[in-house]
């Protein structure tokens, strides 16, 4: 089988690095894969985490010239050099994930005969208007003619059957790498070590996070009872960092590092103060690895919410309320267990295979 996979970037997020997983072990199982790459990285830095993918057999990994869709031009641009890939490829699925390679696989497949996927990754377009969203995902996945959408949560799974046969809508959770230890730290000795673990932007919810963090204890910062850890890289980070420094050492800008142990090994909770989600995989890594999990009420969120180590509040102030309060630490090892077990990456590569080879859309 020809598979084609359409992502953002090469960037260090949930999305492509699970794509890429993906995309390498579909290779290894004898397809024939491309990888195209709609944008292309800012930094050296960020593509880090996808050398692995290079000279694979079956697997090429293709990165656009483009930066920003803010010039029309680059759309068309694009949209020529994926129906060139089309073209030399002959891929049999195409799959796209998010907004903008949504956009551009759907366009650029008229005139092709192959099967087209669509992964759901979040619910941007539910947060302000119900209606609106509904209809903007009507529109791309009915005029995109996809043939089949992936729901990464329950959330956005019960979104999508307002208007399509279930037939059309497939339930398949994000994975959690294997093989991670579980967290060895089996008592809080303050200072806390808190983390916010993503992408330097609006959408995960630092800013919002160090301004509460900065009204609470601006006066007396002594008095904030933990560390907080801000771990990723993006647009945001001069105005993070500019933020971080009122509240002196307790807050840490770790910047990017891409070897997951290296995170959580230290870390006691892991916070998620995001606008939106899909299903976030920080989350799945940390419960993975039994380390508790305070989250605003976004999607993913209550699909994990019987677990004693998730904790599902209303606003951020609310998270601030319960990092202080004691967390189950009995049952750490056995959850992380089961989570790994029912979220695992391989039981998300077995599910997008068989989903490819079923070809009864």
């Amino acid at each position: 089988m020809n598979v084609c996979y359409i992502i953002n970037q090469l960037q260090p997020a949930g999305a492509e690095i699970l794509v890429a997983k993906l995309a390498c072990e579909m290779a290894s199982r004898g397809h024939s894969v491309v990888l195209f790459a709609v944008r292309k990285s800012h930094s050296i830095e960020s593509k880090e985490p996808f050398n692995y993918l290079y000279n694979r057999e079956n697997l090429t990994v293709i990165e656009n010239e483009v930066m920003s869709f803010k010039n029309p031009l680059n759309l068309f641009k694009t949209i020529q050099s994926l129906r060139a890939i089309f073209v030399s490829h002959k891929p049999d699925m195409v799959h796209s994930h998010c907004e903008i390679p949504d956009i551009v696989s759907a366009i650029a497949s008229f005139g092709f005969i192959h099967k087209l996927l669509r992964t759901s990754h979040n619910e941007v377009y539910f947060q302000k208007n119900r209606v609106i969203g509904l209809v903007a995902e009507y529109i791309v996945s009915v005029f995109g003619r996809f043939d089949k959408v992936v729901a990464i949560s329950d959330k956005i799974m019960k979104n999508h059957l307002y208007f399509f046969q279930k037939k059309k809508v497939v339930l398949i959770h994000n994975g959690v790498f294997s093989g991670k230890n579980s967290n060895v730290r089996k008592v809080f000795s303050p200072p806390i070590n808190v983390a916010i673990i993503g992408r330097f932007c609006r959408q995960k919810g630092q800013i919002k996070f160090l301004e509460c963090l900065i009204e609470r204890y601006k006066k007396n910062v002594s008095k904030m009872p933990y560390v907080l850890h801000l771990i990723g890289v993006g647009p945001d980070e001069e105005e993070i960092t500019r933020k971080s420094i009122i509240l002196k050492n307790k807050v840490v800008v770790r910047g990017l590092i891409t070897n997951k142990n290296r995170i959580y090994e230290k870390i006691d909770m892991v916070i998620i103060p995001s606008l939106f989600e899909g299903m976030s995989t920080v989350m799945l890594e940390a419960v993975g690895v039994g380390i508790p999990v305070i989250t605003l009420n976004v999607s993913g969120a209550s699909d994990l919410h019987a677990s004693p180590l998730t904790r599902v509040v209303d606003n951020i102030k609310d998270i601030l309320s319960f990092i202080e309060k004691e967390v189950d630490i009995e049952s750490r090892g056995l959850i992380s267990q089961r989570i790994k077990e029912e979220y695992s990456v391989e039981q998300y590569i077995l599910k997008h295979e068989t989903e490819y080879l079923n070809y009864d859309f």
